[in-house]
């Protein structure tokens, strides 16, 4: 009986994976201040892509975040180098703000404007073309874990009163007007994922929240 984690598949969008075995995103605690990939983080994913998997899931990117261009394609490389396709998580951090090295607490948030939302938009648009550019094969957009994106599908935390969070639809607005945004701008063959989950953060929380918004 043929291992069937071990089969090749194709995903609708026609990316090819060879397994089903996946390497998951993690906290590689090798991040520099500029929060680009250097060295260290070459040589470590260039190891893993030796390893025979289906699909790497790679560094998170903050949309927030500078780009050197050069550096990201190096790294695109790196990962890809043994033909294994590799996908880079996207990301703003909203009201999640790093206290040290190990430590995570949940800002004061507030209620985004209209103009911010499609900043926000907007930097996740050009993050997803930048990751394409470079040759990844996929962005998947960080919709957990009590970030931005997650902070607007929670009725918990989005108190919006603008059209997007008096309904599930509206809560749902946000995240759709990313996806059309990145649908818009990259090829038609590079994979679009949303990464969900049941962890708000919300333990964190000491006081009822607005959307959240780093400052």
């Amino acid at each position: 009986m043929k291992c069937l984690s071990r089969q090749p598949f194709e995903l609708l969008c026609g990316l090819k994976v060879f397994n089903k075995i996946v390497k998951a995103a993690l906290e590689e605690s090798l991040g520099k201040g500029d929060n680009q990939p250097y060295k260290y983080i070459y040589r470590l994913y260039e190891r893993w892509a030796k390893g025979s998997l289906g699909l790497i899931i790679d560094l998170m990117i903050s949309s927030k975040d500078k780009i050197d261009n050069e550096k990201w394609k190096r790294y695109a490389d790196a990962c890809q180098s043994h033909s294994i396709p590799t996908i880079v998580q996207i990301n703003h951090v909203g009201r999640q703000s790093p206290m040290g090295t190990r430590r995570i607490v949940m800002d004061t948030s507030k209620e985004m404007t209209l103009i911010e939302i499609d900043e926000a938009v907007g930097k996740f648009a050009d993050a997803a073309e930048i990751m394409a550019k470079a040759g990844f094969s996929e962005v998947e957009i960080h919709a957990s874990h009590g970030y931005l994106v997650s902070s607007f599908l929670s009725p918990i935390t989005n108190k919006q009163n603008d059209g997007y969070g008096a309904t599930s639809n509206d809560r749902m607005k946000f995240l759709l007007q990313i996806i059309d945004a990145i649908s818009a701008i990259v090829p038609r063959t590079f994979t679009l994922s949303v990464k969900l989950n049941l962890n708000e953060k919300l333990i964190l929380l000491n006081s009822p929240a607005k959307l959240a918004m780093s400052p």
